[in-house]
Parts: structure tokens; sequence; C-alpha cells
């Protein structure tokens, strides 16, 4: 009785976990959400939403990966569940760090709105913005279906955004060396791109947990 009571503690345990996790990725998807307004509308007074968000998700990051280690030290997990709370623990890093990333797009909003009108239409860094939400949110659907062939998918698509990266910043570089009036707004934008190209990295990274949770292979992406 002693080990059914044990057995079902840690299988409530590991499906918590899961459910957790999932939460954890909402709130990232909420505050990119939040993150890509401000900038759109030049919107500083959201940045007290996105920090508000990513309290939580810190919180939710020390809480899952504390449940995470207390499992594996007293429960002994075998192989397949081993990898689901390594990968657990991956995860949920790659997210607090995603909410870091979004922080700083905000605070550079704010740094952007006392500079005046942009110099340029925003064209190119609301699409890398779009195609970081859309690799979070099909990672995150590739997890909760734990489908390997929406994580190859995600991978795919950081190509694209590491392509748009450079494009911008040998664009920005461009307006920077005719105009010196555009360096201030220039710089916060190569920040923003910067932070967006990372997003799509840790994008990556959850898809190549999840291929690693399924097959126990991590690499999926060249």
């Amino acid at each position: 009785m002693v080990s059914l009571k044990r057995f079902d503690y840690y299988e409530q345990s590991i499906n918590k976990m899961w459910e957790q996790v999932l939460e954890m990725g909402n709130k990232v998807e909420s505050l990119l959400e939040e993150a890509l307004q401000a900038l759109l509308h030049k919107d500083p007074s959201r940045l007290g939403v996105i920090i508000e968000y990513e309290g939580r998700i810190d919180e939710m990051n020390e809480r899952i990966e504390m449940q995470a280690l207390e499992l594996i030290s007293l429960q002994q997990p075998l192989e397949e569940d081993l990898r689901k709370l390594a990968a657990f623990m991956r995860i949920v890093k790659d997210l607090e760090r995603v909410g870091d990333l979004g922080v700083n797009i905000g605070e550079a909003v704010v740094k952007l709105s006392r500079m005046g009108d942009y110099f340029k239409p925003l064209i190119d860094i609301p699409r890398m913005a779009r195609l970081s939400q859309d690799m979070i949110c099909k990672s995150l659907a590739a997890y909760k279906e734990q489908d390997t062939t929406l994580a190859e998918e995600t991978c795919k698509m950081d190509e694209i955004i590491d392509d748009m990266y450079l494009y911008l910043q040998e664009e920005l570089v461009e307006y920077m060396k005719k105009d010196a009036s555009t360096i201030d707004q220039a710089c916060q934008f190569l920040l923003i791109s910067r932070d967006l190209e990372r997003i799509g990295d840790h994008a990556e990274n959850i898809a190549e947990m999840v291929n690693f949770m399924v097959t126990g292979q991590k690499r999926i992406c060249d």
C-alpha cells in the first residue's frame, strides 16, 4: 500500500508540473504580446504589466525547478520520466529567459518614447516580433502534444528570424552612417532585434527538449 501511495504521489507530481509548464508558457506568450503592443504604439505604460508577468514567470520557474529536483532526488525516476523532468527544468529556464528579454524590449520602448517619432516605419521589427511569438507558440504546442514534427518546424523558423536579424543589422548600421541623428533610436532598434533573435533561439531550445522527451535524442536543428 505504501508503494502504491508513493507511485500515486509521483504520477500526480509529474502531471502537475506538466500543467505548470503550460501555464508558465501562457504567461510568457502574454508578456510578449504586451511587449509588441508597447513597441507598435510607443506605449511605455505597458512596462508595468510586462514586469508583473515577468515576476510571476520567475516564481513559476523556481517552483517547477525545485519540484523536479525533489522528484529526481527522492523518487528515483525511470529513464523516460528522468528525461521528462530534465526537460521540464530546461524548458522553464528558457521560458524564464524569454520573459527577461520581453522586459528588455519594454525598457527599450520607454527609452524610444523619449526620442520623438520613429525615424523609419516599423516593418521588419514587428515581423520579427510576430515570428518570435509564433515560434514560442509552436514550441509550446509541440510540448503539449509531444509532437516532434511541430518541434522540427519551430527549428526551421529560426533560420528565417536569423536572416531577418542580419538584414536589420546591416540596414540600421547604414542609417547611422548616413545620418548621425538616427543613432540613438537605431541603437535601441538593434537591441530589440537582438532580443527577438534570442527569443527565437530559446524557442528552438524548447523544441529540441520536446524531441528529447519523446525520442531521447536532443539535436534536431542544424
